[in-house]
């Protein structure tokens, strides 16, 4: 195979592979647990919609657009290399991004809804009420009731 052609087939595996494995967040397994707990209560994680999955998967029609609108007010950094990328690669770039962003906006959705109960003193007041009957959900003796103490 001829050198050109080698180098030419190198920088498209890495373009390929840089843009493959851009995006799509994942949720830690503390950021899980916190999510169990606080359904445990009652509490949605669609409560709080920092970015809508539809509009950014409506956006990486465009080149990067998906992760444009991402990047965009948030404070993760990696969202700006994935647009980038994306860009490069578009049109191809629509069958990974449109997925992708769809995703990792419903991670950013997440991440704010554990944020806000667990930092916010509005969320932690909120909290704090819903969490009055957890015991009786769990079958745990709760302090509320006299019977079960």
């Amino acid at each position: 195979m001829p050198r050109p052609m080698m180098i030419s087939i190198s920088i498209f595996m890495a373009v390929f592979l840089l843009v493959g494995t851009s995006g799509c967040q994942s949720l830690s397994t503390t950021e899980k647990n916190a999510l169990y707990q606080l359904h445990a209560v009652g509490i949605s994680w669609e409560e709080v919609k920092i970015k809508d999955p539809d509009k950014a998967a409506r956006y990486s029609l465009l080149p990067g657009g998906g992760y444009y609108y991402l990047n965009a007010g948030t404070d993760y950094p990696w969202f700006f290399v994935a647009a980038v990328l994306n860009t490069i690669t578009w049109p191809i770039s629509i069958l990974w991004s449109m997925p992708g962003a769809r995703w990792d906006a419903t991670i950013i959705n997440k991440r704010g809804l554990i944020e806000y109960y667990e930092y916010h003193p509005a969320g932690q007041a909120l909290l704090k009420e819903r969490s009055k009957y957890r015991g009786e959900y769990l079958g745990i003796p709760s302090k509320l009731d006299p019977t079960l103490a």
